[in-house]
């Protein structure tokens, strides 16, 4: 693109907050985070604003689907062992208990800020374990990208789309060094009766999920179902393409359950990332 036409672009989403989208045959339409685009035929389209409550909507019913999409596999698979890797703060094992799962949970968590946060709310919990690790293909110590906003904080380095996107708070500013383990080893330490365990796999890495799973051998076998945030936008330097990181897990012997956007891009109507949720059908 000339420099002339981008700054034309840029000046026109700068004063109008609108940005200019292809839609075929050489037509362009004005294009903001709020709008609804319905193609008639390539060329033209229906546009529909909706309300900041409507986004917001938008984005809590695909939250609400996808966890009542967990609780169904839980339950169908009988699982009674959920590995939460990337934990944070807890959100995702505290929606599990909200959610009527009374089974062992097990949390891994790298960063000493989140993990404070993670042991307090685990704390009286008797079938919730905590660990202040991350995990990977082999044990090591590895420098750690803090952003922010800890939800960002990853291995990888955020690339320059991520700054503009997100803003300053998701990028990675602060290192700190942290404890890596596989997480075949872990288990075998920690969990008695393994081969007896029908076990749940959650991944959110930021972009780390398939070095976790890696770290699993051939232990993956007894993972009877998983979920992984999948990247259809690369916001980190080196993060694996959701077609990849799928392949992966196909390759291993599972199916897709379930896909549900957790981000967009703010000035397009790009799904940025997905949490998929894989299954062994045979296993049910």
């Amino acid at each position: 693109m000339s420099s002339i036409k981008q700054f034309l672009k840029n000046t026109i989403e700068t004063i109008s907050g609108y940005r200019i989208q292809g839609v075929g045959r050489g037509s362009f339409a004005l294009v903001r985070k709020n709008i609804d685009m319905k193609f008639i035929y390539p060329g033209t389209l229906h546009l529909m604003e909706k309300t900041d409550d409507e986004v917001e909507g938008t984005w809590r019913l695909y939250d609400r689907l996808c966890k009542l999409r967990v609780k169904t596999i839980l339950e169908k698979y009988q699982i009674n062992l959920v590995i939460d890797v990337g934990a944070n703060e807890g959100q995702f094992a505290a929606d599990l208990r909200s959610n009527g799962y009374q089974g062992r949970i097990i949390s891994f968590e790298p960063i000493s800020s989140a993990f404070a946060k993670l042991t307090a709310i685990a704390a009286n919990d008797l079938h919730w374990d905590v660990h202040n690790l991350a995990l990977g293909t082999k044990n090591t110590e590895q420098k750690i990208y803090i952003s922010d906003d800890s939800c960002f904080t990853s291995f990888l380095k955020s690339n320059d789309w991520c700054g503009q996107e997100f803003g300053e708070e998701s990028l990675g500013k602060i290192e700190e060094t942290v404890i890596v383990r596989r997480l075949d080893e872990v288990l075998d330490e920690t969990v008695d009766n393994l081969d007896r365990s029908r076990i749940y796999l959650k991944m959110d890495t930021q972009g780390y999920d398939l070095e976790v799973f890696a770290g699993l051998g051939n232990m993956h076998e007894q993972i009877l179902a998983l979920q992984s945030e999948v990247s259809a936008v690369p916001i980190y330097q080196g993060m694996p393409h959701f077609t990849d990181s799928i392949s992966c897990f196909e390759q291993a012997g599972f199916e897709i359950a379930g896909m549900y956007p957790v981000s967009t891009e703010k000035s397009g109507l790009r799904v940025v990332e997905f949490d998929c949720l894989m299954v062994r059908s045979t296993k049910v």
